[in-house]
């Protein structure tokens, strides 16, 4: 399933303006050699593909997430997933349960379980490429909306919190309906590719020549943008870091010294790369933002390399 469907899968059946819908599923289903994931917490979820850094403070690097998610425990025994042996896949992404502390946040968890968003977007993932190993991803109720990956263990952690965060974000600059549930699913799907690409940068043992922050941005865009709408998608998550951080706040998007860019230069990238993929059709895009001539001229070519770069890394892992 292309990841245009899987975005509008996520906001016709599940984000709802707001309140995440109970959707309709069918149960877990495996990602990859669809093995049957089992667990003690809402039903069993599977492989996701959809993208992940982001505009939160707690996107910014290290903190206090990692407490939480140690404490939590979600990979540990305690919330361990039996595959049935006779299926489990060589590697891939594969879905573990969510874990949660409220009552609102199994609300969400069986909603977005229950569509089945990240197994969806997994299989998406597996069907493109052929992982070495098996990387795990969930849904956490972290306390924060952040997202993880943690190298030490190859799992990638959600926070649950990231929908309503998003909705809180973004919602002032949207009317309520399509166009807000459009710009929180960007920004989750973005966010769940960001993290994604650390997995990938780090099972894959790819090179990387610059900041993997940066190189992990690119990815999601370039695989946003080889859908239909996606280059709206990437528009809409170019704005949510202007959202998050107004360019006055001095706050930690203001420290250079981080290893992510600061936000109001992820704004400038997504930008510039959205119109370097399509220039003769995103020249009003340019025309009404800041994005600076010097730049803008630079940006077909910044694309083109971009895409070129990702195609060759991942070629060895391609099932096409």
């Amino acid at each position: 399933m292309p990841l245009a469907t899987l975005l509008q899968r996520l906001v016709r059946g599940i984000l709802g303006s707001g309140e995440v819908q109970r959707a309709q599923g069918t149960g877990p289903r495996a990602q990859g050699g669809r093995s049957r994931a089992k667990g003690t917490g809402p039903r069993a979820q599977k492989g996701l593909a959809a993208a992940l850094l982001g505009p939160a403070p707690a996107f910014l690097g290290p903190g206090p997430l990692a407490a939480v998610l140690a404490g939590l425990a979600i990979f540990g025994s305690a919330y361990a997933v039996e595959i049935e042996e006779d299926s489990v896949p060589a590697g891939g992404l594969i879905v573990i349960p969510a874990q949660t502390e409220t009552q609102r946040g199994r609300a969400l968890a069986e909603s977005l379980t229950a569509a089945d968003v990240l197994g969806d977007f997994a299989d998406e993932i597996n069907r493109r490429l052929q992982l070495p190993q098996l990387v795990s991803l969930g849904f956490v109720e972290c306390g924060q909306a952040n997202a993880w990956y943690l190298n030490q263990s190859q799992e990638v952690a959600i926070c649950i919190e990231l929908v309503d965060y998003y909705y809180e974000l973004l919602g002032p600059y949207h009317r309520r309906g399509t166009a807000l549930d459009e710009a929180v699913a960007a920004a989750f799907s973005f966010i769940v590719l960001h993290e994604i690409g650390h997995a990938l940068v780090d099972v894959l043992d790819l090179p990387v020549t610059g900041r993997e922050e940066d190189a992990v941005d690119q990815l999601a865009v370039w695989l946003l943008l080889q859908e239909a709408g996606g280059d709206q998608a990437v528009v809409d998550v170019a704005f949510s870091f202007l959202a998050h951080r107004p360019w006055e706040d001095g706050g930690r998007s203001a420290n250079p010294g981080d290893e992510h860019a600061l936000d109001e230069q992820r704004f400038f990238n997504l930008l510039c790369w959205v119109y370097g993929s399509n220039p003769q059709a995103h020249r009003r895009l340019v025309r009404d933002s800041a994005l600076p001539p010097r730049r803008r001229a630079q940006c077909q070519r910044e694309y083109q390399r971009m895409a070129r770069s990702w195609e060759r890394l991942l070629a060895s892992a391609s099932r096409r």
